[in-house]
């Protein structure tokens, strides 16, 4: 008798943990999920372009990058956030503003302004924020690294652009691709969102505690972060609130795999740091040229632990 309990009470656990899952599958198809080989490409954004600098190109030189293997990438994974949205933009206004409760119409009509101004350009518009966010479950560390847009880099066979024109002539499979020919990264998968709706997202009852004050690569950790605070019974519903204002290349089951390693990853120690290093680029016109071999070397050493023993000691900061 004892036992038929026991096996009735078993299949009423995997029925109700089945029903959570599919509902929860359910939610997450609601989001903004793009094939890679979906995702439309405007050549005609690096045809227009100025093309760089021959001082630059001399300065330049990727081919020398060492790239990060699968024996190195065992235990990581590596999500590139991207913030979508004109230089004057101000999301950090709106968002202070809907917390006031005085300015969801204002915010309304500035996202209005934003998607008809996008409608009027080719592409995808500005990556004006490009964050690699690289979980290392083996030394148990977040590592979040911001790119400046205006870095110097070789997209494809098109040439050398800015590192912002990628993500205007290729959205997010193109800019991650162009980070990884340069810098030797691994990327997993990629995430973006327009700074207009950032505002909405910061306006969610989960985030209005959320220090909003600092740079774009602050608001991203304290995102991140912001999870462990969450019961794990209400971690997909909590994600596939966050989803329908990304777009991005996880599949359902990549989606529901994060979801759940989130408690164990909100336990985890970060790093922050921005490219280019100080001391390891050049200004050349409004182009930043990095020291790509040295950049990436030490990029990738603070990652991925390339040298036993050694942690990314250099200064760095974003250069204005």
């Amino acid at each position: 008798m004892k036992k038929r309990i026991l096996v009735c009470i078993l299949l009423v656990l995997v029925l109700l943990t089945g029903a959570a899952a599919v509902f929860a599958m359910l939610q997450l198809r609601k989001t903004n999920y793009i094939k890679d080989e979906e995702v439309e490409l405007f050549t005609e954004v690096l045809e227009t372009e100025t093309e760089a600098p021959l001082t630059a190109e001399m300065l330049y030189h990727p081919e020398n990058v060492s790239h990060i293997s699968d024996e190195q990438a065992k235990g990581t994974w590596c999500l590139l956030v991207i913030g979508e949205g004109s230089e004057d933009n101000n999301w950090r206004e709106s968002a202070k503003a809907l917390r006031d409760e005085i300015g969801l119409a204002a915010a309304g009509e500035e996202t209005a302004q934003t998607e008809s101004e996008a409608d009027d350009i080719t592409g995808y518009g500005e990556a004006q924020g490009i964050i690699l966010m690289v979980i290392n479950h083996n030394r148990k560390t977040v590592y979040f690294y911001s790119f400046h847009k205006d870095l110097y880099a070789r997209i494809g066979d098109y040439g050398g652009y800015r590192l912002g024109d990628a993500y205007m002539a290729g959205g997010g499979p193109l800019l991650r691709q162009t980070i990884e020919d340069n810098y030797g990264v691994r990327i997993d998968q990629y995430a973006s969102i327009r700074l207009a709706d950032v505002a909405h997202i910061l306006k969610m009852e989960e985030f209005e505690d959320l220090d909003i004050s600092n740079c774009g690569i602050d608001v991203i950790e304290n995102l991140v972060f912001s999870m462990k605070d969450i019961a794990p019974s209400q971690m997909a519903g909590y994600v596939s609130k966050l989803l329908p204002f990304v777009s991005h290349n996880l599949t359902d089951m990549q989606i529901m795999k994060m979801v759940l390693q989130i408690p164990n990853i909100v336990a985890y120690g970060s790093v922050k740091g921005k490219i280019p290093y100080d001391g390891l680029y050049e200004k050349v016109g409004d182009l930043l040229v990095p020291d790509i071999e040295m950049t990436s070397a030490h990029l990738q050493k603070s990652i991925y632990g390339t040298e036993e023993g050694q942690t990314d000691s250099l200064k760095n900061s974003m250069t204005e």
